[in-house]
C-alpha cells in the first residue's frame, strides 16, 4: 500500500480549489485547471492553522495505486498555477533559426523547407538567439510540445546539428577515422 498516496496535499495560498462532485477546479492569477475525478476517489478540502489541504480517500484498496497518480497530477497542476513549468531547448547547428509568429513556431533546421509547428493553447514560446523557452501552466502540454520540437532534429551521437534539452546530458561519440 502506498502511504504517500494517502497523505494530504498542502495548497498554496494563491490557489483556490472548488470541488464539484466529479471534478476539481483550480484557479490562480496564472490560469485555471479543471480535472475530472474518478468515481472511486473521495476528495475533501479542510483547513488547519490557516493552511488548506486536500485529503484523498478510497473505500477499495485496489484503487490506492491510482491515488498516487492522481495526487501527482494535482500537485503538478498546483506547481503550474503558482510557478509555471519551463523547458529550455538549444538549437545547435549552422543556420538553425527559430521565430514565433502568432501561434506558429517557424524553424529553419537545415532542411530544404522551413518547419511550422502549431503552439498549443496554454503554452508560450520565446526565442532568443539559439534558445527556445517553452513555458506554461500544464506540465503535460509543455513537455509534449518540447518533445515534438526536439523530434524535428533529434540528437544523434555521431552527428552535429540537433535540438537539445538543457535539462539532459548528451554524450557525443567520436567518429571512426
Amino acid at each position: 500500500m502506498s502511504i504517500n498516496a494517502l497523505k494530504p496535499i498542502k495548497l498554496e495560498k494563491e490557489v483556490t480549489v472548488v470541488l464539484d462532485g466529479d471534478s476539481a477546479s483550480m484557479k490562480s492569477s496564472a490560469g485555471e485547471h479543471v480535472m475530472q475525478i474518478p468515481s472511486f476517489l473521495n476528495l475533501e478540502m479542510y483547513e488547519e492553522e490557516d493552511q488548506k489541504f486536500l485529503k484523498f480517500s478510497t473505500e477499495d484498496k485496489k484503487h490506492i495505486p491510482m491515488l498516487g497518480t492522481i495526487k501527482a497530477i494535482l500537485k503538478s497542476f498546483i506547481v503550474g498555477l503558482t510557478k509555471g513549468h519551463v523547458k529550455t531547448l538549444k538549437l545547435e547547428g549552422v543556420g538553425h533559426k527559430a521565430e514565433v509568429s502568432g501561434d506558429i513556431l517557424k524553424l529553419s533546421l537545415g532542411y530544404s523547407h522551413p518547419i511550422n509547428a502549431d503552439i498549443p493553447n496554454g503554452v508560450n514560446v520565446s526565442v532568443s538567439k539559439n534558445e527556445l523557452k517553452i513555458t506554461g501552466i500544464d506540465k503535460q502540454k509543455v513537455n509534449q510540445f518540447s518533445a515534438t520540437v526536439q523530434s524535428f532534429r533529434a540528437f544523434k551521437p555521431y552527428k552535429g546539428p540537433k535540438i537539445l534539452d538543457s535539462d539532459k546530458i548528451y554524450i557525443m561519440k567520436e567518429r571512426k577515422k
